[in-house]
């Protein structure tokens, strides 16, 4: 890998393009056997191009919270503006100017805004400490990520233009207010005015619409997570412990005379000695650190079936032990499994099932060979069945080739024991050091762990995602509640007629509700509508889960509406508990 800089002017394309031809060329200068090509990549994709979709998704859930909080905030000052037209009537009336009068609404928002910017970024702190302990280790910049001075000041300016830009709808409000109206009507009644009501009921709908959205895309990301681990992966990773060794003693080197030989017996005592640790069910090794991804892809050819160049099917390439199937309890489908024996022939190889499609789709790849170069062929003995041993997303084509063909100065040994990896550990580091205490042993821990640490980024984006949908359910909880609340208190003379004339309490309860259900269901439908939209942008992080699916669906949308009853079960109750006699009095 090179890192260039490119001149002002010249795009990507233009210097994948001119690359291409210099490499073209000098593979025919060459007489190259093969084809080796140039790939131009922008930094930025290279670092961050995984996770930018992401890192987007994250960024509209905090923007999607932030204006279900906003939505609150507005809802709050108008109700407070509406209860205090009376108060700025009497102002006006006495000489107050509309900017004094404009001002006096916007400062309640600023207030709010300062106060609860100011806990904002105390807790920030501890967010930012929480969410790097809980990010996985390859999230880019994890160690640059900290609370810095621009982003207190951003944070501060936000939370400012936040309260201004709300607080403009009640003090915007405040200016129409007429003097000699105001004072001859009834506040209860100013506040429980249509054009009142209507807004309320349009910032409730906003905010049900953004919850609505930010839980179905959430339901997604839940969903197909559980789906990836749920999912069957035809290897079984309890009770197996991973040693990672790595053989870089000189002893070892290509310098060295026969230092294949000497790494195969490496291998060999190795292998022995942790099958005699107590409890070890079965021992065998590999080359790749499991579930570490594609890695080692080669073209396969066959001598008996030729495609043109450039078309041949790839496979990953792993040396392993002959008890690596048994190990992992990996199915052997067809044919036998590699042996001991097989040292007299290190050309016998296993073979996945996906690499039998796509390499022998016309025949029974038992005892046919092919080849991985010019030089070595190969011969199919067994077929393992698609284990999903390199990532848990998808199975890959594989070859196993017998350990002692090539043996790697990365070696991986696998043991499978009734015993925990933590009391197991030692014993394995013992015996390896028996064995050569020069050895280096950079990781010990269970597959299990590592099924857990290949999945870690997903689980980071779901469980993230997850809290903003919980705060933004939260909000808007809070927010139904309070307009409900604000609206009960207003209606209280007219609930007390109601009972006086005999109206049940259940009625009056439904009645409350009622007046909730048609912002949430309107939230709703605006909410289906935004999450369409945005379900086309996560589709990438979705493993077999449609972007439709029912039951993220459902479930969001079920989640929101038992909130949404809740909230609106204690004004409910109270206005059932309205006594008539106190407020006609009061009337």
């Amino acid at each position: 890998m090179a890192i260039g800089r490119l001149r002002v002017g010249v795009s990507p394309e233009q210097a994948q393009t001119e690359l291409a031809t210099i490499q073209s060329a000098f593979n025919k200068a060459g007489h190259l056997s093969t084809n080796p090509t140039v790939l131009v990549i922008p930094l930025i994709v290279d670092v961050a191009g995984h996770i930018s979709t992401a890192l987007w998704l994250l960024l509209a859930a905090v923007g999607a919270v932030l204006l279900i909080g906003c939505v609150n905030l507005a809802n709050l000052q108008l109700a407070r503006a509406v209860s205090r037209e009376r108060e700025l009537a009497i102002r006006a009336a006495l000489g107050a100017g509309r900017d004094r009068l404009v001002w006096s609404a916007l400062a309640d928002s600023l207030v709010l805004a300062l106060i609860g910017g100011t806990l904002g970024i105390l807790l920030s702190f501890v967010g930012v400490q929480l969410f790097i302990a809980a990010a996985p280790q390859d999230l880019p910049r994890l160690n640059a990520i900290h609370v810095s001075w621009p982003i207190l000041l951003a944070a501060a300016g936000l939370s400012i233009l936040a309260a201004i830009f709300f607080g403009l709808l009640p003090a915007l409000r405040s200016m129409r207010v007429d003097p000699q109206s105001a004072m001859q009507t009834s506040s209860t009644r100013v506040s429980s005015g249509r054009e009142s009501q209507r807004t309320r009921h349009l910032l409730v709908a906003a905010e049900v619409a953004c919850t609505v959205t930010l839980l179905i895309v959430t339901g997604l990301l839940v969903r197909s997570f559980s789906t990836l681990l749920g999912q069957d992966r035809n290897f079984d990773s309890s009770h197996v412990t991973i040693a990672r060794a790595f053989l870089y003693a000189p002893q070892y080197g290509d310098t060295v005379p026969h230092s294949d030989a000497v790494r195969a017996a490496f291998d060999d005592r190795t292998l022995a000695a942790l099958a005699q640790i107590t409890g070890v069910q079965s021992v065998a090794m590999i080359s790749e650190l499991p579930l570490g991804g594609d890695t080692w892809v080669d073209n396969v050819t066959r001598p008996d079936h030729l495609v043109p160049p450039g078309h041949e099917p790839t496979a990953n390439i792993r040396w392993i032990s002959p008890s690596y199937a048994t190990t992992l309890r990996i199915p052997l489908l067809a044919g036998r499994d590699l042996t001991l024996e097989d040292k007299n022939h290190p050309t016998n190889v296993l073979i996945s099932q996906e690499t039998a499609r796509t390499v022998f789709p016309d025949t029974n790849p038992i005892g046919h060979v092919f080849n991985l170069d010019d030089t070595i062929k190969f011969t199919v003995v067994g077929i393992l069945a698609d284990a999903r041993i390199n990532q848990l997303d998808h199975t890959a084509p594989m070859i196993y080739i017998p350990y002692w063909q090539s043996p790697w100065w990365r070696v991986n040994f696998l043991v499978r024991s009734s015993q925990a990896t933590a009391a197991l550990a030692p014993s394995i580091r013992r015996a390896i050091w028996n064995v050569d205490p020069q050895v280096a042993i950079p990781t010990l821990k269970s597959l299990d762990q590592q099924v857990s640490d290949s999945v870690s980024t997903e689980r980071f984006q779901t469980l993230l995602l997850s809290s903003f949908g919980a705060a933004a359910l939260l909000l808007a909880l809070l927010g139904i509640y309070g307009v409900l609340a604000y609206s009960v208190s207003l209606r209280q003379q007219e609930f007390g007629i109601r009972i006086a004339l005999g109206c049940e309490k259940s009625s009056l309860m439904t009645l409350v509700a009622r007046q909730a259900a048609l912002p949430v269901a309107g939230g709703i439908l605006a909410g289906l509508a935004l999450a369409f939209v945005a379900s086309r942008y996560v589709h990438s992080l979705l493993y077999e889960t449609s972007a439709a699916d029912p039951a993220a669906i459902a479930g969001s949308i079920a989640l929101l509406v038992v909130a949404a009853l809740l909230a609106a079960l204690i004004p409910a109750r109270r206005a059932a508990q309205v006594e008539p006699m106190q407020v006609l009095r009061n009337e």
